[in-house]
């Protein structure tokens, strides 16, 4: 019976370098194959609004991984249609519905995301994608590629703003809903007064001061880098 061969790596997901044993590091078989020259680091802006992640990820990873980092990193659902579009004007768009099944719509220029990765759309320092999520809503997220990090570890370093909601009527109803929660005085108590904010506040939970703090916080770059640690490790299983 072989033995598992021990090489001298870093882990991307837990930063371990120790002669690591590729089936033992956090249960994935990618994640200590990977060198600090494989790792980029995004800025995730939701446009229109002050929102963003910053994040380090291995490059390797497709754009239909990014799409699912991107959904992660911003609280949505992965319930909608989205693509990325270039500076060169390529779409790249799975042509999918995301419950399943193909879409009645003009494939013949669109590329799959699936076949491109982070590295190989965005090779250099400053280059841009625009990912386009749920039509309707019509969220817009600028992912700009920055200097190589230091560190090749997965993370996020830097963030800004709240989660998104799905649903809401995108970045307008996202600053109305953030308004109303804002001057919000429920206390999830039977003595609470109705409210005449327009926003189903106490049914969607956040009649709770709690929750509505937490949400107005924002998540934090401990959460999101669990968030991020977890998604890219389901991202390299699949």
């Amino acid at each position: 019976m072989k033995t598992a061969e021990k090489e001298e790596k870093k882990c991307f997901i837990c930063g371990a370098t120790k002669n690591l044993v590729r089936t033992e590091c956090c249960g994935n078989d990618a994640a200590a194959d990977v060198g600090a020259d494989t790792v980029v680091k995004l800025k995730l802006e939701l446009k229109h609004t002050k929102i963003k992640r910053v994040i380090t990820i291995p490059g390797h990873l497709s754009l239909l991984d990014l799409n699912n980092v991107i959904q992660a990193m911003f609280g949505f659902e992965n319930d909608h249609l989205w693509n990325f579009k270039d500076d060169d004007g390529n779409e790249y768009n799975t042509c999918r519905d995301p419950m399943g099944g193909p879409l009645d719509m003009d494939v013949e220029n669109m590329l799959d995301p699936e076949d491109y990765t982070i590295d190989g759309v965005l090779p250099d320092k400053g280059d841009k994608l625009l990912y386009e999520y749920d039509y309707g809503d019509g969220w817009e997220i600028a992912v700009t590629r920055m200097a190589d990090p230091k560190s090749c570890e997965v993370a996020c370093v830097e963030t800004c703003g709240t989660n998104a909601v799905e649903d809401i009527g995108g970045v307008g109803g996202l600053a109305g809903f953030t308004k109303a929660l804002k001057k919000c005085k429920l206390k999830g108590t039977e003595d609470d007064p109705e409210d005449d904010s327009g926003w189903p506040i106490a049914d969607w939970g956040y009649d709770d001061p709690k929750v509505r703090k937490k949400f107005l916080d924002g998540p934090t770059t401990d959460e999101l880098t669990q968030i991020l640690k977890d998604e890219v490790l389901d991202c390299d299983r699949a």
